[in-house]
């Protein structure tokens, strides 16, 4: 049995997983609120939490919590809006953006 290299159109958003179904910014939103809520939890906020300490002795606890909160929304956001990034718009001119590799992905 052949298996085809690539999936019809409509298959592209079941592909690129669930985050690409709402919107970019309901994306955005949902990402980082689940990065933010979750993400603290780990071990390696507590490594964050204690190389903040060390490197701004003058931050209070509530404080190297909001940093690390913050860190943890950046990348939830930052995940979840990468499943939008080829329907994004490019400016013609200027400096733009562009995605390495994109010419292997799913168009």
């Amino acid at each position: 049995m052949r298996m085809a290299c690539s999936a019809p159109a409509e298959d592209n958003a079941r592909q690129r997983g669930p985050l690409s179904r709402p919107g970019p910014v309901h994306a955005s939103n949902l990402g980082g609120w689940v990065a933010r809520t979750v993400g603290p939890r780990f071990l390696v906020s507590r490594v964050a939490g204690q190389n903040l300490r060390r490197a701004l002795p003058e931050l209070t606890a509530a404080e190297r919590c909001t940093i690390i909160r913050a860190m943890w929304d950046n990348l939830g956001r930052t995940m979840a809006e990468l499943p939008h990034l080829p329907a994004l718009f490019r400016p013609g001119e200027g400096p733009g953006w562009e995605i390495d590799g994109e010419e292997h992905g799913a168009h």
